[in-house]
């Protein structure tokens, strides 16, 4: 499997609806254009898995409280893929994220977006 980090929380739950909506946007043509033949393949993102969980249930939205959610995904994936979106460069949570992968050896691809 392969991870996406991107970032999330914003003061604007609108700029937060948006980094949603790129991140699943992102993994729907992965899945229409490149379908995966193993599972090295298979996209995760827990910003597209708990969005609308979180939403509904008024959980909460930081890194720290999805961070061993976050890491049980990241030791499944193979390796991760980093959304170059805005504010990924300042994101707390994408940036443990980078240094958990890389703190596994795993690869990590920088995606321009």
């Amino acid at each position: 499997m392969i991870y996406i980090a991107s970032p999330y929380l914003d003061p604007d739950p609108k700029v937060m609806e948006k980094r949603f909506e790129f991140v699943e946007a992102y993994m729907a043509h992965g899945l229409k254009e490149y379908r995966p033949l193993t599972s090295d393949d298979f996209l995760i993102s827990p910003i597209v898995l708990f969005h609308e969980m979180a939403k509904k249930y008024n959980l909460p939205k930081d890194a720290v409280f999805w961070w061993n959610y976050n890491i049980s995904l990241m030791r499944l994936c193979s390796h991760m893929q980093v959304l170059q979106i805005p504010g990924w460069k300042n994101s707390m949570g994408v940036q443990r994220e980078i240094g958990f992968m890389t703190g596994c050896k795993k690869l990590i691809d920088y995606i321009e977006v």
